[in-house]
């Protein structure tokens, strides 16, 4: 009888920073992506709709525009993200990861990913 190779189903941890798209319409950043911009405890969210880029910068608490990002576990940090990606139709079943660039503007660090790129990882499961 040959022997069959197991391939995990789920998405294999990263040291490096990530973002998913999870299918209940939250971002899930890895604990590297949440460290790349200042550990914040609220968000901007941006999007370049020729680009397909998703930006998310560190925000004010006071900010009208500001999300929160809540602590998923202890190397996960969620924002509720269902009116960005309703707007902007972003895909978000199945569940996808992005790896992002860290870069620093005139308004501080963001990280981005674009939605035009192959993701790291999609979840085989869809609803």
């Amino acid at each position: 009888m040959p022997l069959e190779l197991y391939k995990p189903q789920g998405p294999r941890r990263t040291k490096e920073a990530t973002v998913t798209i999870q299918k209940d319409k939250t971002f899930s950043l890895n604990r590297s992506a949440w460290e790349a911009i200042g550990e914040p405890q609220h968000v901007h969210l941006l999007f370049d709709p020729d680009e397909r880029l998703v930006v998310i910068r560190p925000a004010e608490e006071t900010s009208l525009a500001a999300m929160n990002v809540k602590k998923y576990v202890d190397r996960y940090f969620r924002i509720s993200a269902s009116g960005f990606i309703n707007h902007y139709a972003i895909p978000y079943d199945p569940s996808r990861r992005y790896h992002v660039e860290t870069t620093v503007t005139d308004d501080g660090l963001q990280i981005s990913f674009n939605l035009t790129e192959q993701p790291d990882w999609i979840s085989q499961n869809q609803t």
